[in-house]
């Protein structure tokens, strides 16, 4: 029969995950949870990938990446936190199954390849971005993007999509946000 669709997590937080069952990812399979320690587990098997996509996830692990691509994977993270205690929030079997990941905040040693990706501390409190957070106005609207975050706050609050789950929706201007913004007022061509 035809294989099915490959899943979308959209506004997740997964955290602190961990089963405790030898081998409880099978091939072919995506795991939020796996032996091993990793949140998220992709592993396939020739000639099937095990495949799923997150869009403004928010993915915590404490000494153990946060993601791991096994064998014959396709992940992918937009606009998603992957972040741990450890060295490197994301591991993968080989360069061939690393996951695409753009736009997004991954605990690493060098930014990850990929469009606007980042390596800053979130500085996540309780899950969320406070107004400091290099992760807030740092995503971008693309298709599948969820129009609201996990609370139900619009996307965006402060002028451009955060990564994650929560968006900054707070009060105080975000530490990244332009306050004030050269331009040409009176249509000279000049910058005034």
């Amino acid at each position: 029969g035809a294989m099915p669709a490959a899943p979308v997590f959209t506004n997740c937080v997964i955290a602190w995950n961990r089963i405790y069952i030898s081998d409880a990812c099978r091939e072919s399979e995506i795991c939020i949870s796996d032996a091993r320690g990793a949140n998220v587990y992709g592993e396939g098997f020739s000639g099937v990938e095990s495949a799923a996509a997150f869009l403004n996830c928010t993915i915590v692990s404490v000494n153990v990446p946060s993601v791991y691509a096994g064998r014959y994977s396709a992940l992918s993270f937009l606009n998603c936190i992957l972040w741990c205690a450890g060295d490197a929030a994301v591991a993968s079997l080989s360069s061939a199954y690393a996951p695409s990941i753009a736009y997004s905040c991954v605990k690493a040693t060098v930014v990850p390849a990929g469009d606007g990706n980042i390596n800053e501390d979130p500085l996540l409190v309780d899950f969320r971005l406070p107004s400091s957070s290099p992760a807030v106005n740092a995503g971008i609207a693309a298709s599948g993007v969820p129009l609201l975050d996990l609370d139900g706050n619009a996307r965006p609050c402060w002028g451009a999509i955060d990564m994650g789950a929560f968006e900054y929706c707070g009060a105080e201007p975000p530490a990244n946000y332009p306050l004030f913004v050269r331009g040409d007022a009176n249509a000279s061509g000049l910058i005034d």
